[in-house]
């Protein structure tokens, strides 16, 4: 289950990114906008990993959450 949770977010980060760079190409996105929404899209998947992490660390102490 975690491993299919990192594989979502992991989908919805390259679909994403995908429609910001067609934006951008298509002139509807400044190239420096574009470049902000990247990363942040890129702190967003830092986060869900480190959720991920932290729950199976937690898992493995046997720790309930």
């Amino acid at each position: 289950m975690i491993s299919c949770r990192l594989d979502v977010a992991q989908a919805r980060e390259n679909w994403a990114k995908a429609a910001v760079l067609a934006a951008a190409a298509k002139g509807e996105d400044m190239p420096d906008e574009a470049g902000r929404v990247m990363a942040l899209l890129t702190a967003h998947k830092a986060i869900v990993e480190a959720g991920d992490l932290e729950r199976r660390i937690a898992a493995l102490e046997g720790k309930p959450r």
